[in-house]
């Protein structure tokens, strides 16, 4: 399988303002309450990636117990809330409202459009590579419009259609012309491309989810994901106080090896498994200046506070050969 070392990160929670973080912290355990009760829901009993029986609970996390797999490393809530309480909690709670408000509508603006256009270029340009088809294209719960446009406008593709959006109408724009209410009423090996960005580590039955994805492509089919690695170098230093381990976004954080099973035992060939992630180092130093009583390795300490740039990029660089970068981004085909 191919590894892709470059720069294409969204991670719009990682690097914003203090304050706007501590905004909606406040709203999210305000509203989770409401809308989850604890140990209400599925009790999980074995591991979401590699189905294992065995794991070890790790913290409490705004009311959700993370537990963790001792056979591929994937971390996971011990219960997982339903589809539709998660439903009703993205289109009603305030915390959902305010992160669409504060983070995304914003880091869709300005040089950040860079990043969708190359997220699209990667879609593209894999098509090509892997030969697959361009009838159709269908993006899981578009988080993101403005990427979702961009593929779109290239008329690339024949058809594109949205499932359940996330967030905000999508515009008209050419071949967009379809929202997708539920993947059963769609025709079996009828889609040709599938995309779920940020979407993998928050549904509460990943094998239902990837068995109707399996269904609905079509023959050599391509799907593409891009979600956070518990393997990631920032996720693995700063474990419970990572803001990237955050209910009810993040009940299912995989590791690189719980990837590969998940996808292998689901009959799909794994055609890129990269990650291309740059903000690892910069995400614990960040902590590191908000939070001094959080405790890293000292080598870690000693490699942000006394260290030149150069060394920052040889690190990352290792990072991204070595597939730690908690960013992770995937190419699968339906076999």
């Amino acid at each position: 399988m191919k590894n892709v070392v470059t720069i294409d990160e969204i991670r719009e929670m990682e690097l914003v303002s203090s304050d706007s973080f501590k905004e909606y912290i406040k709203l999210l355990a305000s509203d989770l309450p409401s809308y989850f009760k604890e140990n209400e829901g599925k009790k999980q009993e074995c591991c979401p990636a590699c189905d294992s029986p065995n794991y070890v609970d790790q913290f409490k996390k705004l009311g959700f117990q993370y537990r963790i797999c001792e056979n591929c490393g994937t971390l996971f809530v011990s219960h997982k809330p339903t589809d539709e309480a998660l439903q009703d909690y993205y289109s009603n709670s305030q915390s959902c409202r305010f992160y669409y408000e504060s983070f995304i509508s914003k880091f869709e603006e300005g040089r950040s459009k860079k990043l969708f256009l190359k997220r699209c270029d990667w879609i593209l340009d894999s098509v090509i590579e892997c030969d697959a088809s361009k009838n159709s294209y269908l993006d899981i719960r578009t988080k993101y419009p403005i990427l979702f446009q961009s593929i779109a406008e290239t008329n690339f593709f024949k058809k594109v259609s949205s499932y359940r959006p996330i967030f905000g109408d999508l515009k008209k724009a050419p071949g967009s012309n379809e929202v997708v209410e539920s993947l059963k009423d769609i025709e079996s090996s009828s889609i040709s491309v599938i995309s779920a960005f940020e979407f993998l580590d928050n549904i509460f039955t990943p094998d239902l989810f990837i068995k109707n994805i399996h269904r609905i492509l079509s023959d050599k089919g391509l799907f593409f994901l891009t979600t956070r690695c518990i393997s990631g170098f920032d996720m693995q230093v700063l474990w419970e106080n990572s803001n990237s381990i955050l209910p009810p976004e993040h009940i299912n954080i995989f590791s690189i090896e719980g990837l590969i099973q998940f996808f292998e035992k689901n009959s799909f060939e794994i055609k890129e498994l990269s990650t291309p992630g740059q903000l690892d180092l910069d995400i614990v130093a960040n902590a590191m200046k908000q939070h001094p009583e959080i405790q890293v390795p000292k080598f870690i300490e000693y490699l942000i506070k006394n260290r030149e740039e150069s060394a920052y990029l040889s690190f990352k660089e290792f990072l991204q050969k070595n597939r730690l970068s908690s960013h992770t981004r995937i190419v699968v085909q339906k076999i």
